[in-house]
């Protein structure tokens, strides 16, 4: 993984964070922007992205919820 000192740039560990928070609230445009340019220059958060995806997919799926952007406060069915 790699790590960046820059400042706005994300590390892969803030990017971890980033792609989780998106599950409980809405992102900034700023954070917005930098999550995706960091996954689009570091191969290892590519495939993390993904495979964040298919697991939240996974437990809307179980848990009867619609995907995130769609989230509301209702409870699992």
């Amino acid at each position: 993984m790699s790590s960046h000192d820059t400042p706005g740039r994300l590390t892969c560990r803030e990017t971890t964070y980033l792609v989780s928070d998106a599950r409980d609230r809405p992102l900034t445009d700023l954070e917005v922007s930098q999550l995706q340019a960091h996954i689009a220059g570091c191969a290892a958060c590519q495939v993390a992205s993904r495979q964040f995806a298919q697991v939240f997919a996974a437990v809307d799926a179980y848990l009867c919820r619609e995907p995130a952007a769609g989230r509301s406060a209702e409870q699992p069915k």
